[in-house]
């Protein structure tokens, strides 16, 4: 047998056991950042959340502003129609001016109204960004313990079959340091010393 084969032999549980530690440690650190990156992951929906929740809550102020100048706005406007309304002689209860102080007012309602329900869909889209990102870090933070999980099983794994490896590789070695004394175990017979042929006459 070749120095290096033998070599190889005589250590195979050294070896078995080492590469065993190796791999373990292997395993682990590859679950630790893999767990790690699931984090950082979760981390950064955690603070999309906060951003849209933010946004929802600019989104539903400026609506609300936004609403609050329009009916300022028509209130003006009303009030202007009804003082040309006045000045031009007609009356304003009753008539075609009566008609168009109606038709402006339920055209300048219909524009608060309006502006009201595209600040409800705007605010309520960031509700719904905020929401999905943080069921998102939810489900990251629950891939990065089962990553954890998985390296440490992954190196729990290794070690106890380098241990395996290393007490088979033991046994192998003793079995070998027994069969190569060129006497045989468990025959029986005992442990012959000496010349044998005087035990057969």
């Amino acid at each position: 047998m070749d120095p290096i084969s033998a070599f190889l032999v005589a250590n195979a549980g050294t070896i078995a056991a080492v590469s065993g530690g190796v791999s373990a440690v292997g395993s682990y650190m590859q679950g630790e950042s893999a767990a790690s990156g699931y984090r950082q992951q979760a981390a950064a929906a955690e603070r999309n959340a906060e951003i849209a929740d933010v946004q929802a809550r600019q989104a539903y102020d400026a609506g609300l502003q936004n609403e609050l100048t329009q009916r300022r706005s028509a209130s003006q406007q009303q009030s202007d129609i009804r003082a040309s309304v006045a000045e031009s002689g007609l009356d304003p209860s009753s008539g075609s001016a009566l008609m168009l102080q109606q038709q402006s007012v339920e055209n300048l309602e219909m524009d608060a109204l309006t502006t009201r329900y595209q600040t409800l869909l705007q605010g309520s889209a960031y509700e719904q960004e905020a929401a999905m990102n943080r069921y998102t870090a939810r489900t990251l933070r629950g891939s990065a313990r089962d990553a954890r999980r998985s390296g440490t099983l992954g190196a729990a794994t290794s070690l106890l079959t380098a241990a395996t490896g290393y007490g088979l590789a033991q046994q192998a070695g003793s079995a070998s340091a027994i069969g190569g004394t060129g006497l045989r175990s468990g025959s029986g017979l005992g442990l012959r010393v000496g010349n044998v042929a005087q035990y057969w006459r």
